[in-house]
């Protein structure tokens, strides 16, 4: 979308004005930006949330001005439990698109080594192995860029420093979780859990009491969380995650519910770190 489209607008208070866009892709950041540079209040929508919304309205009708009519109607009718779209830094934003191209270049390369080992593919061994070397390249390449980022951003390092001192975060780990998550540090214990996926939904009818699941949000910070929740928890560790999951499988909970106990209890206590600016206790 072009910028320009905006000018009508620049010189009034536009504070007051609340903008819900679709979330599409990343072609909605111009517009975005656009938009804050001008003092508008904005919402990006969960887009699973927004159609199913559209959908309960009248009309059948697919036209752009029908779709944009009804996602005002949902931006009217949910703006006072909307989340409010926060800026990112630069430095954030490109963080976070280097880390997922990161993740990328990492998959594709697990999948050409699987490839490699897999009977009848003598043929092909030459390419994939020039395939891998250009993978390695490419991972370096993005690896050295990242932590060239990091490291000339002090608000960045200090959060990053923060996180390191948490049994189980390297650096590598604390640099996901800042890139996927970087509302760390301004949420409530309920909020950042929803937020990382971990909020145990209930689902119950009547006298029946459901079983509880996590799902949706953000699959790479559960990733980083699983990794982290791991190595508490392992053989021969020690500390408070270590003690909850052991009291958890106590008490007769599968292993699987109980690491993901120990995930959401570990991102409330970085939260709480960012959100302090300091260690609580010795982990």
């Amino acid at each position: 979308m072009n910028p320009q489209k905006f000018t009508n607008f620049i010189g009034f208070d536009n504070s007051n004005s609340y903008v819900v866009l679709e979330n599409t892709g990343g072609y909605e950041k111009t517009c975005i930006n656009a938009l804050i540079d001008l003092n508008f209040t904005i919402h990006r929508t969960d887009n699973r949330k927004a159609k199913n919304f559209m959908k309960s309205l009248k009309g059948e009708a697919k036209t752009d001005v029908a779709d944009a009519q009804k996602l005002s109607r949902y931006g009217k009718d949910r703006h006072e439990e909307l989340s409010v779209y926060i800026a990112k830094s630069d430095n954030q934003e490109k963080l976070r698109e280097l880390s997922l191209y990161l993740q990328e270049l990492k998959k594709f390369k697990t999948s050409e080594k699987t490839r490699l080992q897999s009977p009848g593919c003598e043929m092909l061994k030459t390419f994939i192995n020039r395939t891998i070397d250009g993978l390695n390249q490419s991972i370096e390449s993005v690896e050295k860029e990242i932590a060239e980022i990091s490291n000339g951003d002090s608000e960045l390092q200090s959060k990053i420093d923060l996180l390191c001192q948490y049994k189980g975060i390297k650096k590598l780990t604390a640099l996901k979780l800042l890139s996927f998550m970087p509302e760390l540090g301004t949420l409530n214990r309920r909020e950042v859990a929803a937020l990382a996926g971990l909020a145990p939904i209930a689902n119950d009818s009547g006298k029946k009491l459901g079983y509880r699941k996590t799902k949706g949000a953000r699959a790479s910070v559960r990733q980083a969380l699983f990794m982290v929740a791991l190595s508490c928890v392992g053989k021969n560790k020690k500390g408070e995650i270590k003690e909850y999951y052991t009291s958890m499988i106590s008490r007769g909970k599968k292993k699987m519910v109980a690491i993901t106990a120990c995930m959401r209890k570990i991102i409330i206590q970085i939260n709480a770190i960012l959100r302090d600016k300091q260690m609580k206790n010795e982990k």
